[in-house]
């Protein structure tokens, strides 16, 4: 594995959103402490910047991880999502809004940001219009800091044979592929485009989507297009979703204690979790764990071991074993 200074798009990045109880009182709360210390880098997500660039922030909960001394990127999230973007950014870009952040960073010992929510759905191109504004902004972003990490956030079917992503290749540092957004569990659609041809792969209602088909796909359609694929990141969600209801917050201990039903869910197994890890590791690419607080962090599912999901993963990345967890592993 290449070191982040290297290549820090092979790196082994853990999502940490913080306080879950907040919002499902069943869930675990993470100590940061406790973050396995194969993260190489830390992606913290619980922060939103409105369009008049105030923002919202847990200042001590975002300490308690920089503190831990490990690269810690923030997950820059718009208020309104896209349509902030679409409001803020101009042809010059935004550059008070892009000094809000930058002092920000440097305030907090932050390293950089990764751009979210650039696109209105998961099935949309990329706007060239806002990919353009997008490129003055990020230019904007490194003058207070040139060697600011900059990630951007895509889902594969907005990447296109545009020149915007030739200048992107450029300033960015990496590209976060969000490929969540090819599993979708209540209405399972996942649309991938190969050779200029769209491809609608659909299982109504299946808790089984084909993970490594999917990934297979995704990775040859990048390989046609002006993204540079050494840049590459690809999220694997930690996320356990109830059919025809989406319920936020959930985690994989939760399917362990009892309050999903177990038939009736989108639910990833180690196995799944174990070839994801080996998919990342065989397009020589690095991945981000989204978020590693939805896994099973106390072992209430009794495994060999805590983080039984992140385990699983990082297994099948190094060539390590599949462990396997029978309480965890529910379908």
């Amino acid at each position: 594995m290449a070191s982040i200074s290297s290549n820090f798009s092979e790196s082994v990045m853990c999502e940490f959103r913080g306080n879950l109880k907040e919002f499902n009182s069943i869930s675990a709360n993470l100590d940061p402490k406790s973050i396995p210390i194969e993260c190489e880098v830390i992606i913290y997500s619980t922060f939103t910047i409105n369009a008049s660039s105030f923002i919202d922030v847990d200042e001590a909960l975002l300490k308690s991880v920089t503190d831990l001394k490990k690269p810690v990127i923030v997950a820059l999230e718009r208020e309104k999502d896209y349509q902030d973007w679409i409001s803020i950014l101009h042809p010059d870009g935004n550059a008070p809004d892009a000094l809000v952040l930058c002092d920000f960073a440097l305030k907090h010992n932050v390293l950089g940001f990764v751009l979210r929510s650039i696109w209105p759905f998961y099935d949309t191109p990329l706007n060239e219009t806002l990919g353009i504004f997008l490129i003055a902004y990020i230019k904007q972003l490194k003058q207070c800091k040139p060697e600011l990490i900059i990630g951007v956030s895509i889902p594969p079917t907005a990447v296109t044979n545009s020149s915007t992503f030739l200048e992107f290749n450029d300033l960015v540092t990496f590209y976060e592929i969000e490929m969540d957004y090819l599993f979708q569990c209540t209405y399972f659609e996942a649309y991938v485009t190969i050779n200029n041809t769209v491809t609608q792969q659909t299982a109504q209602k299946s808790p089984n989507p084909d993970f490594a088909g999917l990934l297979g796909s995704t990775s040859l359609y990048l390989q046609t297009t002006p993204i540079n694929v050494l840049k590459l990141t690809y999220d694997i969600e930690i996320y356990p979703q109830i059919l025809d209801v989406l319920i936020s917050y959930t985690s994989y201990a939760q399917v362990c204690k009892g309050p999903i039903n177990k038939n009736q869910s989108c639910i990833e197994t180690s196995k799944d979790f174990y070839n994801m890890g080996q998919f990342v590791r065989n397009v020589r690419s690095g991945f981000n764990v989204k978020s590693v607080d939805r896994d099973d962090v106390y072992n209430d599912c009794g495994c060999k071991t805590t983080f039984n999901a992140f385990r699983n993963i990082f297994a099948g990345f190094t060539g390590g074993l599949l462990t396997p967890c029978p309480n965890f592993d529910a379908i």
